[in-house]
């Protein structure tokens, strides 16, 4: 991913390819223990990157 997505607001919903970028991250937060032991990341991934507020905002605009 380069650095011109991380500021590109063109498109306000999370792509795969930023999903994919935070699942990879991820990883590295939970093989460095830097998660707490069992946190869902997967699940935290998936709330905040969950289109149902954007969706509703987008509607608005």
């Amino acid at each position: 991913m380069q650095i011109q997505l991380r500021s590109d607001f063109s498109k306000p919903q999370a792509s795969a390819e930023h999903l994919r970028a935070l699942q990879l991250a991820a990883r590295i937060l939970r093989d460095e223990a830097l998660v707490k032991p069992g946190t869902d990341l997967d699940k935290v991934i998936a709330d905040l990157a969950g289109t149902r507020l954007v969706q509703a905002v987008i509607a608005r605009a």
